[in-house]
């Protein structure tokens, strides 16, 4: 490709095949680590350095750059380089015990560790001159590849290096871009080989990219005994390359482009996937797993496979890992083939699956990927399947090796509709972050009793059940609705045919719902049916009284002294039952508060995060 970019303007990568990619590839990297870092208090090592050409561009850059190579000629021609540019760059001729005292930002070697007699010793150094939650850049060429093959019989037999000395002797002009001197390749990686040197010496692979497909194989192996380094037709084909480089399977690139951090090789590495980022129940408990289980020994990665949505904020305030997997095309097939290169390359020990289309995608890809525990929690007793999607389970259930039910009602549901195996579930109900929970005070209700519903707008949650309940109370109330979906809409034409819209705030999305909580009078929970229902939990550990659908699964959290039941779908009952706690409060709030004892004693976050700790270490003993 030609120089496109100022920064491109102090380097002659445009003349290696695939070099202006490459070096793309890190400033883009390490542009988007900085965040709000100074540049010129981020300190860079160029290790290989060679002549320069990715120290400049990063000097020019505002980075503080310090270039190391063996090769004296290489080094003193940067030195000069430098010098004209009016760059602020150090170069060193030596080894890394030149600059033993010091840590680096971020570290480059590019075509470094194939160099490396000892690649394993060669990356703990490295680990140990990178300053805390520093990044390591890495390029590296496919040893499998047939420029590699060819390579390895060049540089290691005798009749390779008497042919390779006779080819250079009719190559046109030339003349290595990165350096003046040759260094033989020592290893030859493969994908999975590499993957296994990094994450066997406590590195993580955050991005990896193929660095060039087809064109840098043709040129080395023929095109440099008739093509002119620079050239139009050079230029032309080093454009298509880098076009056709994407499209290509990863094993099947020429080499690859790697983003990696340190990470704690005692910790067990898991992937939490799920659709998407939404407001509902599984996505905060995901939410909880991912903030708290690296205090019990484990490093989380979370995958939304279709959208993010109104939490992904709160995952990224959170400091959690969170990749989100962006729609185009076949949105499954892309989903599924996505997820399967991050499986193959981050090589977690667990991968914990929420909800039916990442149980799908998540257990298929765990499973090609040969990822050793796959778990899925069933956050619902999901009455809307059809025979398909209950047929599908099933069917997966073979590639998932344990299931954690948030309810018993849950775990039957699993056992006799979806014939999942018994042996397979563990019951694990959801707990609730009670440091954030705010009491409502133990007074009486506002003048107009405030009422508040928290849930999505879909057909289970049944606010249109509520909504012309509502209507026939004939005592002062208002109703705060949180929460968003597909219903929206169509719930508030059916409140302004009501006549009761003005009586109503449709809140959205809402972070603040402890406070919302708080200031509520009464908690409905109307829903047509549920796996535990994460949102009761929440109103009645802030002592909110409670009104719901008299469904066995709330028999598991409160019993008829701590709420009140009505049938599911009863419009009349569930008017009577909110007229009579509007009329005479006391005993509701009072059952309310004994109902608040027994949430703060049974359903803590963290005896959640014990239970799937424990559930986790018994999957892998199992699988050992």
């Amino acid at each position: 490709m030609r120089p496109s970019r100022p920064y491109h303007a102090v380097s002659a990568y445009h003349r290696e095949p695939g070099g202006l990619r490459r070096l793309d590839f890190f400033v883009a990297r390490i542009a988007a680590w900085e965040g709000s870092r100074a540049r010129n208090s981020i300190r860079v090592l160029d290790i290989g350095c060679g002549k320069g050409n990715l120290s400049f561009p990063l000097s020019q850059l505002g980075y503080k750059v310090t270039g190391v190579d063996y090769d004296k000629a290489s080094i003193e021609e940067a030195t000069k380089t430098a010098r004209e540019l009016n760059l602020d760059t150090r170069f060193i001729n030596g080894s890394l015990d030149k600059i033993a005292d010091e840590t680096f930002s971020v570290i480059v070697a590019s075509e470094v560790l194939e160099h490396q007699k000892d690649p394993a010793a060669f990356l703990r150094e490295l680990s140990a001159r990178l300053e805390p939650g520093g990044l390591l850049l890495l390029s590296v060429p496919n040893g499998k590849s047939l420029e590699e093959r060819i390579r390895k019989v060049t540089t290691h037999t005798a009749v390779g290096k008497t042919v390779k000395n006779a080819i250079k002797r009719r190559v046109v002009k030339h003349q290595d871009v990165q350096s003046l001197a040759e260094h033989p390749h020592e290893q030859f990686f493969s994908r999975s080989e590499l993957l296994d040197c990094l994450y066997g010496n406590g590195w993580k692979v955050e991005a990896m990219q193929g660095a060039a497909a087809w064109f840098k194989e043709f040129y080395y192996l023929f095109g440099r005994l008739f093509m002119r380094r620079g050239s139009p037709t050079f230029h032309s084909l080093d454009k298509f390359d880098a076009w056709f480089t994407p499209v290509l399977p990863l094993w099947m690139a020429d080499g690859w482009l790697l983003e990696c951090r340190s990470f704690d090789v005692t910790k067990t590495r898991v992937i939490q996937v799920l659709p998407t980022l939404t407001s509902g129940g599984a996505e905060r408990v995901v939410y909880e797993l991912a903030k708290r289980l690296p205090g019990a020994g484990f490093d989380i990665h979370v995958v939304a496979l279709f959208a993010g949505g109104p939490l992904e904020s709160l995952f990224a305030d959170a400091g959690i890992r969170t990749t989100v997997i962006p729609v185009h095309g076949l949105k499954w097939w892309n989903a599924y083939r996505t997820l399967y290169e991050l499986l193959v390359r981050e090589r977690p020990a667990i991968v914990h699956t929420h909800l039916f289309g990442a149980d799908v995608i998540g257990s298929g890809a765990a499973r090609r990927a040969h990822v050793p525990v796959v778990v899925s929690t069933e956050h619902n007793i999901n009455v809307n399947h059809g025979t398909t999607k209950q047929w599908v389970k099933r069917w997966i259930s073979s590639n998932i090796n344990g299931y954690a039910a948030v309810s018993a009602e849950a775990q039957t549901y699993m056992t006799q509709v979806e014939r999942i195996p018994e042996a397979k579930i563990r019951v694990i109900r959801n707990g609730i972050d009670l440091t954030r929970v705010i009491p409502r005070p133990p007074g009486p209700f506002h003048d107009v009793p405030r009422l508040v519903t928290v849930g999505r707008l879909t057909s289970q949650k049944a606010h249109d059940v509520l909504l012309k309940a509502l209507a026939f109370v004939k005592r002062p109330w208002s109703l705060d609705v949180v929460g968003t979906g597909e219903h929206e809409a169509e719930l508030k034409e059916l409140a302004e045919r009501l006549e009761i819209s003005s009586r109503i705030r449709w809140l959205g999305f809402r972070s603040d719902v402890p406070e919302i909580l708080a200031e509520a009078d009464v908690f409905c929970f109307p829903s047509r049916y549920e796996g535990l229902g994460l949102a009761l939990l929440e109103a009645a550990a802030a002592a909110v009284p409670v009104v719901a659908s008299d469904l066995p699964v709330f028999h598991e959290v409160l019993d008829e002294t701590h709420a009140t039941y009505v049938p599911v779908g009863d419009v009349p009952a569930l008017s009577h039952a909110l007229a009579n706690v509007l009329q005479d409060p006391t005993p509701a709030v009072r059952r309310a508060y004994e109902a608040a004892l027994t949430v703060h004693a049974t359903f803590s976050v963290d005896a959640m995060i014990a239970a799937y700790a424990e559930y986790y270490a018994e999957l892998r003993r199992t699988k050992v």
